[in-house]
């Protein structure tokens, strides 16, 4: 019997016995496909210390140099799950609980409150977002698949959005008074989902919501803070991130890695390039190089890669960000939970997505 059955036969069952607590099924997220400009540039070469906001963190997980990546054609939820939504799914016996159900000191009651029935579902652990996302026949995306439709399908670090909002790509200042959940924007607390005008991409001619703020979002991507070429590099002295100012000549040296460099320029190159600015032997990356599936499919099944630490990247700003946090809120910006219980934070859920066809 495969998997669907048997999944249709426990939700027949769990139906029969009143599991569902009397709750109607809420309307599952729609989702919007992304077929187009699936070569992209991901990462980034900018430190969030250089860009608008001079109040940010130093740039300890940059991509340098950018490198052009490829998907499948894909789909990403329009919005964020909402407590409706999970609690559904917990009624059915395929979700676990969130962890707690007050959100702040001023709201107390958060989960299970029908006045934030559509507010995104928060104190939840990647593999509970990813029970989720398995009920309703979904998955996590990849922080690739996230990047692409937060900064946009472009193959130049000019053109992508620097903030993961149409209305203020490039000037995080600019959210400033507009309806964008998020401190340093002037609300507070979080909203429900999609109910902002302000905090939206566009994609395929259709609006995808709360990629700046609301709440940061889990992706199924395992955090590896250096990714990049096969060989060592030649000099042990140096430095890809403090030469690149006062050493260009270094800086090149650094960025020379052909296993990373494809010989067409037009094509995406094999490996992702990320250098650590501080930790271990600086400026002497590693490399994995970049396949293709791993990109699409990484909760199927081992990650292609592992560090050890058993980390997973969440990407987006949250109802929380302070002006000093804003880093979080570009499109590029790669922050990291543990996996476990223990990335279970009241400023993070998650939203859904498919792989499709081609």
């Amino acid at each position: 019997m495969n998997s669907w059955w048997i999944r249709l036969l426990s939700v027949g069952i769990c139906l029969s016995l009143g599991c569902a607590e009397g709750l109607a099924p809420p309307v599952t997220t729609g989702t919007v496909e992304v077929r187009e400009n699936l070569v992209f540039l991901f990462g980034t070469t900018q430190g969030c210390n250089e860009g608008v906001l001079q109040q940010c963190e130093p740039p300890l997980t940059l991509t340098i140099p950018t490198v052009k990546v490829q998907l499948q054609p894909f789909a990403l939820d329009r919005n964020e799950v909402t407590n409706d939504q999970y609690r559904y799914c917990v009624a059915m016996g395929a979700c676990t609980p969130p962890i707690w159900t007050s959100l702040t000191p001023t709201i107390p009651k958060y989960y299970g409150n029908p006045q934030y029935a559509n507010h995104p579902v928060v104190w939840v652990s990647q593999a509970q977002a990813k029970e989720y996302c398995s009920f309703v026949d979904k998955r996590l995306p990849t922080e690739v698949e996230w990047e692409r439709v937060a900064a946009g399908g472009y193959q130049t670090e000019m053109e992508k959005r620097v903030y993961s909002s149409m209305t203020f790509a490039q000037n995080i200042s600019s959210c400033v008074g507009k309806s964008v959940a998020m401190f340093y924007c002037g609300v507070f607390d979080p909203a429900p989902v999609g109910a902002s005008v302000d905090d939206f991409v566009i994609e395929n001619g259709e609006m995808i919501y709360d990629m700046a703020g609301n709440v940061s979002e889990w992706t199924d991507t395992e955090y590896v803070e250096r990714v990049t070429c096969k060989e060592a590099l030649g000099d042990p002295d140096c430095d890809c991130w403090n030469c690149s100012s006062s050493n260009p000549e270094c800086f090149d040296d650094c960025l020379s890695c052909p296993e990373c460099h494809p010989a067409d320029p037009s094509e995406p190159s094999p490996c992702y390039t990320m250098c650590s600015a501080v930790y271990g032997d600086i400026g002497l990356p590693i490399c994995y190089p970049y396949e293709q599936e791993a990109a699409l499919n990484q909760n199927s099944g081992p990650w292609p890669w592992s560090s050890g630490v058993g980390y997973a990247v969440v990407r987006g700003g949250n109802y929380g960000t302070y002006s000093t946090g804003t880093c979080i809120v570009r499109s590029t910006h790669r922050q990291n939970r543990p996996v476990g219980p223990l990335g279970i934070s009241s400023n993070v859920g998650f939203r859904c997505a498919k792989t499709l066809d081609d």
